[in-house]
């Protein structure tokens, strides 16, 4: 039984990605966090985006997803254009009653 609970703690520790931990932790507490189209690391925060929205964890605010982002060509705040949902919120709570608080990711 205690292998178990190791076993899903550990899987529950490591589903996300720290980025993807990390953004949708800033969506939960209401923290910036920037994207801007035709950075270097864009694809990569939009594919993070994509999952996270995949997953169920985020939803685009109406009108206001990537392509909004990819129109405007500076730097965007993720919270304009992304929501939590209540599951991704659900899945922070239930990550920190499993393995402990999150840490600062920023």
């Amino acid at each position: 039984m205690r292998k178990d609970i190791a076993d899903l703690k550990f899987m529950v520790a490591h589903f996300l990605t720290n980025e993807e931990l990390h953004l949708l932790t800033s969506l939960w507490k209401n923290q910036p966090y920037t994207v801007q189209e035709g950075t270097w690391d864009y694809p990569y925060k939009k594919a993070q985006l994509l999952r996270l929205r995949e997953l169920g964890f985020i939803t685009s605010v109406a009108g206001r997803g990537f392509s909004a982002i990819e129109r405007s060509g500076t730097a965007r705040d993720v919270r304009d254009h992304f929501s939590i949902t209540p599951v991704g919120r659900e899945y922070l709570e239930r990550r920190e009653k499993a393995v402990g608080p999150l840490q600062d990711l920023a």
